[in-house]
């Protein structure tokens, strides 16, 4: 029998050997085929789907914001043309620049008012409408506390937008260059059928690809250098590589599709293999309000049996993570560690609070997301280490992305991992996931840590802010109600003459205006 894995690893150095130098005999053409292993993005719609790394990516190019990240990875004004910050950095006057849409007609002020106010409507189909809560009277709308006209966003006419806060927001201009704070045509479609940003659907043959086109009515053209953007539903690694290998593809890898793994070291080899360690973070998500997951004693005994190091060294690539934000943010005092010993006692003292032994203790289910064997590899080692630290029984469920995302939001999982994509350097996005919101998908509950949110929401002095979220950081990594695992490494590679395309701080690339170097 052909050992697989063997035959696997070698057809793959095969197709690399004259990967790099064959790429850099064609010659360049403004059309980029991007990768996406996942298939169909769901919606196109910003506020369906913002934490998607297709839709992401999708958004980037379809809508464009207030503000743009850089290349320097910093907020510049982009649909907007001009800023005015109050004194207090409550209060933010954007002038607009003269933009239409797809259509022709023009881009005005109300329509960015009227989408925010959509995303924080207590009826809204927006999937994170926790992240306008930096707007002023924003929670409590949502809340169906107060109406929604008294929402921090006006416009002031077509061209001025009025923006109050609730609180100073250090990270605003970043956080306003994602998608889900882009402007719409028409705040009650459900799909959008007019778009404002570098490019605009072309085509899509669900289940097979889709194509976008440049918008000839943004108001940078100029400089958008891309034609087409063609983008194919390639849901095999070593597939999507040898199309690369063909020229069939222009980019493999983060954050459309994961790498083979046996392919990394041929890829390293023949230096094309690049690597972005981005804000991006694994976490087991727990399910608090299941049990036996409502023992904390429990939860953090789960969470010291792993050796966050031995899964880097063998399962995953990412850099090992011993906080609960990644490393470029966390500012705990506290960390996780490995210690068999103490999560045993653990164990046994959440036996006792619960009334259970280990004969009578129900099995666990952990789920994950069955396309990336790495995260198949992670649920099998959590499985054998769990069961043999404490004697219990750990089913898998491998499900597809959406499934998986569903279950997430709708709490009928036990315990789930998947990858957290942050929306603006700041540790409060990751912090304020734990408040009363969506996202809170461990349905996890404290009053000090809301109290400790509330305290670095309302600090002006950086110095007592960064404070309040440290210890606010500290009681989740006391309470576990999620395990971190790991801080991703991106790795990917793309056509030789490909420039001018950008990362955010979460790992996701804008395409708006890169270019094939001639």
């Amino acid at each position: 029998m052909i050992d697989y894995l063997r035959f696997a690893f070698f057809f793959i150095g095969f197709l690399i050997l004259g990967s790099c130098q064959k790429q850099e005999q064609k010659v360049p053409m403004q059309s980029l085929t991007l990768n996406f292993q996942d298939g169909d993005p769901p919606s196109l719609h910003p506020h369906a789907t913002p934490r998607d790394n297709r839709c992401a990516c999708l958004g980037k190019l379809l809508f464009d914001c207030l503000t743009k990240i850089n290349a320097e990875g910093k907020a510049e004004l982009s649909g907007a043309k001009a800023i005015a910050i109050s004194p207090d950095a409550l209060t933010y006057t954007f002038t607009l620049r003269d933009a239409v849409w797809s259509d022709g007609s023009p881009i005005t002020a109300f329509q960015y008012e009227e989408a925010w106010k959509e995303a924080i409507k207590p009826d809204s189909f927006c999937v994170r409408s926790d992240v306008f809560y930096m707007l002023k009277n924003a929670r409590e709308i949502k809340l169906g506390e107060i109406p929604l006209d008294e929402a921090g966003v006006k416009a002031l006419d077509s061209h001025t937008l009025l923006v109050e806060l609730a609180f100073p927001c250090t990270s605003l201009l970043q956080l306003l260059a994602h998608p889900i704070f882009a402007p719409l045509h028409n705040s009650q479609e459900k799909e959008p059928t007019q778009f404002n940003g570098s490019f605009i659907p072309d085509q899509w043959k669900r289940g097979d690809n889709m194509a976008l086109k440049k918008n000839s009515y943004f108001w940078n053209q100029e400089h958008v250098e891309l034609d087409q953007i063609k983008i194919s539903f390639i849901a095999d690694q070593t597939a999507a590589l040898y199309q690369y290998d063909k020229g069939g593809i222009d980019w493999v890898g983060s954050p459309f599709s994961s790498l083979p793994t046996e392919a990394l070291p041929v890829l390293e080899t023949q230096k094309i293999l690049r690597k972005l360690v981005s804000s991006r973070v694994f976490w087991l998500h727990l399910n608090t309000q299941m049990p036996p997951l409502q023992s904390k004693a429990i939860r953090q005994a789960l969470s010291l049996a792993l050796d966050r190091n031995q899964i880097y060294e063998h399962i995953l690539n990412d850099k090992p993570l011993f906080t609960p934000l990644p490393v470029s943010l966390s500012l705990a005092s506290t960390a996780f560690t490995e210690d068999l010993a103490q999560a045993q006692k653990l164990f046994a003292l959440g036996l006792q609070e619960l009334g259970l032994t280990k004969e009578t203790f129900p099995p666990l289910q952990l789920q994950y997301f069955n396309l990336f064997l790495t995260h198949k590899s992670l649920a099998q080692y959590l499985q054998v280490v769990w069961q043999n630290a404490f004697g219990i029984k750990i089913n898998l469920e491998g499900i597809d992305w959406s499934t998986l995302r569903t279950s997430l939001e709708n709490g009928t999982f036990q315990i789930a991992g998947s990858y957290e994509l942050p929306f603006y350097p700041d540790p409060l996005d990751f912090l304020e996931r734990f408040d009363l919101n969506a996202a809170n998908y461990s349905q996890w509950t404290n009053p000090l840590y809301q109290e400790k949110l509330s305290l670095a929401n309302s600090s002006a002095d950086l110095e007592k802010r960064n404070r309040w979220m440290q210890e606010a950081e500290d009681i989740l990594v006391s309470e576990v109600p999620v395990i971190p695992v790991s801080n991703m490494v991106q790795f990917y590679i793309h056509h030789p003459a490909l420039k001018g395309y950008v990362f955010d701080h979460g790992g996701i690339v804008d395409f708006s205006y890169a270019y094939l170097e001639k």
